[in-house]
């Protein structure tokens, strides 16, 4: 992997950490002014995904849906968090 590939990996990788994190908060918030403007951050990480997706594809890199240990970690956390 040449550094190209790890440093899209790794901002694709945040993207997807960036998603999921807006995701488990607009559910939280209730509805209004403050969620309709968080709604439109997360679609925006979205929009950024789908340009490194592409730019991915035309360089013909693998692209994966991991979110990398850090996310991974932050799940686990929060989901000792919410179980015990």
């Amino acid at each position: 992997m040449n550094n190209d590939e790890m440093y899209l990996t790794k901002m694709l990788r945040g993207e997807n950490m960036g998603i999921n994190i807006y995701e488990k908060y607009i559910k939280k918030l209730p509805e209004g002014k403050y969620k309709r403007e968080v709604v439109s951050f997360q679609s925006e990480h979205i929009r950024h995904k789908t340009r490194l997706e592409n730019i991915m594809k035309h360089r013909d890199i693998e692209i994966g849906s991991e979110i990398g240990l850090q996310g991974k970690n932050v799940r686990v956390y929060d989901f000792c968090k919410v179980n015990f």
